[in-house]
């Protein structure tokens, strides 16, 4: 009788086995799943911008008649290879916890991204200058660069891993910096006149030497993108580091236990 109560109870015990497999498992195919949108969702962004500046200079081929153009031209594309570089390594074998990193950097990269947009609409079509336009365009600048190391001390503090941290601040800049040049370049298509507009009086125009002012305003842009695109990677691992640094250790001084690393978390 009691062998017979002993075998059921490892039977039971090994079901429980089981199922915990099959549902770590299946858990572990959707967060596969998830990794993989992202990644295609994000790879779709970077080809529309490499798209839209091909398009750009195809429709204005004058373009190329101005000094040094091309360095105009391939800075944007050179870095937006870099990022979907990036994007392929971050996103491969992504476990629950690269996972959980991905989404709340996405999450803050998203409300940067609005942050930025509303900026350059107001840099725009704001007819700003001076005191007014650093008053107007600071707080959204600076605010959602500093959302970045928010996002980094959040995970870190989750995590207590400063790597974790510096990688969700890298990779809600990259989405920010990514959703802010698309509305840049976009720009380009639906307001031509009021971007060219804005160059009459830029004194980097007058020394240039450029004599076409529409192909200035176009070089602008892609060089504006060029310049975010890199510098948001430098600012993000800045902020995510310190970000990073308070937040795994305030998790210490808390006395919380750090979160189990998988192989592609510890991997940033």
């Amino acid at each position: 009788m009691c062998d017979g109560c002993h075998a059921l109870k490892v039977q039971d015990k090994m079901a429980k086995i089981d199922n915990n497999g099959e549902l770590r498992a299946h858990r572990l195919s959707a967060l596969a799943a998830l990794a993989r949108w992202l990644c295609l969702a994000t790879l779709l962004v970077i080809l529309l911008n490499l798209v839209l500046v091909g398009l750009q200079v195809a429709l204005y081929p004058r373009l190329f008649r101005q000094p040094d153009s091309l360095i105009y031209i391939l800075g944007p594309i050179v870095m937006l290879i870099v990022y979907s570089v990036i994007v392929v390594v971050v996103t491969r074998n992504v476990g629950a916890a690269r996972w959980e990193t991905l989404a709340l950097a996405t999450m803050f990269g998203v409300v940067t991204g609005v942050l930025w947009i509303t900026n350059l609409t107001v840099e725009t079509f704001g007819q700003l200058s001076g005191l007014s336009s650093a008053l107007a365009s600071g707080p959204l600048l600076i605010g959602g660069a500093v959302l970045w190391g928010v996002a980094g001390l959040l995970r870190a503090r989750q995590t207590g891993i400063l790597r974790v941290g510096l990688l969700a601040a890298i990779w809600s800049a990259m989405v920010s910096v990514l959703i802010t040049i698309t509305y840049g370049f976009a720009l380009l298509y639906a307001a031509p006149a009021q971007l060219t507009a804005n160059e009459i009086n830029d004194p980097d125009f007058l020394r240039s030497q450029w004599h076409d002012l529409h192909a200035f305003a176009i070089a602008n842009t892609f060089d504006a993108a060029f310049t975010h695109l890199w510098e948001a990677l430098i600012i993000a691992a800045v902020l995510g580091a310190v970000g990073g640094a308070i937040g795994a250790f305030s998790r210490r001084r808390s006395g919380a236990r750090r979160e189990p690393r998988s192989h592609a978390d510890a991997v940033v």
